[in-house]
Order: structure tokens, then C-alpha cells, then sequence
């Protein structure tokens, strides 16, 4: 299968700078309304045009913090608002950075519009021997904030790092009654997004059909 299309036209020099948005087929910004372009085996499909918008690009700046201390050497990244609960995340990716020494950050180029700015702090093993396997990894922070970027600099100010969210339940049968003891059941969640931050394997339910589920971000499972 093979689909052709033609660059994209140098961005004219203009005061205040602008930039591409992310532009989805033919003409979209939103995964939302985005087309879809059907291949049989094997066609060759020419001309799938995609008409490209311009925007003018803001700077996003703000300090990341962890309670009353800034978060120094941490990554961030700007996503999409539409495709927030009904995509995944790193398809609408708009920017990343990472935070300096004193957890200031600075997103360049941004388009106008509406985002989403999303940081996920991880931990290993307590022990600290082995490699680190996202299996192995624990949610410690996260943050997901609403950022506009209407203007040419925009100051998100202080931007906090919240605990995990828990999730906590109680598992019965149709009947209201418990599992059988020694039953095998076991609980486990899946975000909807492509990364998923969550306790690692089946989390088992007490004898009185209570569980939890542990260290996960705000959002939709």
C-alpha cells in the first residue's frame, strides 16, 4: 500500500512568529473530526491532500511543584484538549520539555488553542538494585492541568504535582453472596489512553471481597 502526498510550503518570516498546527486529513485540528482514508491490498492512492493551518506560536512557561518544593529534571508534555478521554495521548502530542535544575519549564512553538499539560513521576525499587522495568515502576506524582494558549507568552504560574488516586471497591456475586474461597479473581484496571499507570499485574480481592487499586493519574479506566 502506498500513499503520496506534497511537503509542506516554508513558513513566511512575520512578526509574531507562527508555526504549523498538527493537522489531521484533510483539513482538521481535532482527532475528532478527523477523516479516514480506506486502502484495499495493495492500492496506490495519490493526492491525499491535507490542507495545513498556521497558527501563531506561544510560549508556555510556569514552575512544576512538589509540594512546597519545585520539581527539578522532569519531563512534561502539552497534548491535545480534544483527544484528552477519546485518543491516545501521544498521537496529539503538541510539545515536550523537561524542567531545569529549579523545576521551571518552557514549551516553544506552541499553537493557539486549548491543551492539557501532563507530567507522570515515577519510582523504582526500593532497593534500587536491577534494571528499573516499567512492571517494576510506581507511580510517585502527576499532574494534568487546562492550559489556553491565547496570547504570544503564556505564565502558567505554579503548576502542582498531586498524590496517586485510589480506587477502592468490593466484589460480589449476582446472588450477593462472596466468591468461593481460594477462587481465582483477580482485578487489574487499564487506562484508555496508550500509557497506562497502574499497579502491576492482578490485585487480589479480600476474603470479605474488598480490594484496592493503587497509584493511578486522574482519568478515565
Amino acid at each position: 500500500t502506498k500513499v503520496s502526498c506534497r511537503g509542506l510550503p516554508p513558513l513566511p518570516i512575520s512578526d509574531p512568529a507562527r508555526t504549523y498546527r498538527t493537522t489531521y486529513y484533510p483539513a482538521s485540528t481535532t482527532l475528532n473530526d478527523a477523516g479516514v482514508i480506506t486502502l484495499a491490498s495493495g492500492e496506490i492512492r495519490d493526492r491525499v491532500d491535507i490542507l495545513v493551518q498556521t497558527s501563531v506560536a506561544v510560549t508556555v512557561r510556569g514552575v512544576l511543584m512538589d509540594g512546597n518544593a519545585p520539581s527539578p529534571f522532569t519531563g512534561l508534555r502539552l497534548i491535545s484538549a480534544d483527544a484528552d478521554e477519546t485518543s491516545i495521548d501521544l498521537d496529539a502530542q503538541v510539545a515536550v520539555t523537561a524542567t531545569d535544575h529549579a523545576g521551571a519549564f518552557e514549551f516553544l512553538n506552541v499553537p493557539q488553542g486549548q491543551h492539557r499539560l501532563k507530567a507522570t513521576v515515577l519510582v523504582g525499587p526500593e532497593d534500587g538494585n536491577g534494571p528499573i522495568l516499567p512492571s517494576a515502576t510506581q507511580l510517585r506524582r502527576w499532574t494534568d492541568a487546562a492550559i489556553t494558549t491565547d496570547r504570544t507568552v503564556v505564565d502558567v504560574g505554579a503548576v502542582p504535582l498531586h498524590k496517586p488516586v485510589a480506587v477502592h471497591g468490593r466484589i460480589v456475586l449476582d446472588d450477593q453472596t462472596l466468591p468461593a474461597e481460594g477462587a481465582m479473581l483477580g482485578i487489574t484496571v487499564r487506562a484508555s489512553g496508550i500509557v497506562s499507570v497502574g499497579p502491576p499485574g492482578l490485585v487480589r480481592p479480600a476474603p470479605d471481597g474488598r480490594f484496592e487499586l493503587s497509584g493511578l493519574v486522574k482519568g478515565r479506566y
